[in-house]
């Protein structure tokens, strides 16, 4: 049974939207510090950018194809 998830905090951008096309369609990444998000080992310069990249097309409804994880 999978149950509705609505706030993320430590998440990546493959994670998150694994979790909103098989759990949930819609959630919030809901952070104190910006740190958590942003300061992850696997956030570069690049990997920033394609993660708000992301984000943005998520919020204007734009279809996003996930061909890996």
């Amino acid at each position: 049974m999978k149950f509705a998830r609505l706030t993320y905090m430590d998440v990546n951008m493959e994670g998150l939207l694994y979790a909103l096309k098989n759990t949930w369609c819609c959630g919030g990444i809901i952070l104190s510090e910006g740190g958590l998000l942003l300061g992850g080992h696997g956030m570069n310069n690049e990997s920033v950018l394609r993660f708000f990249s992301a984000l943005n097309q998520l919020w204007d409804g734009s279809k996003i194809s996930v061909d890996r994880k």
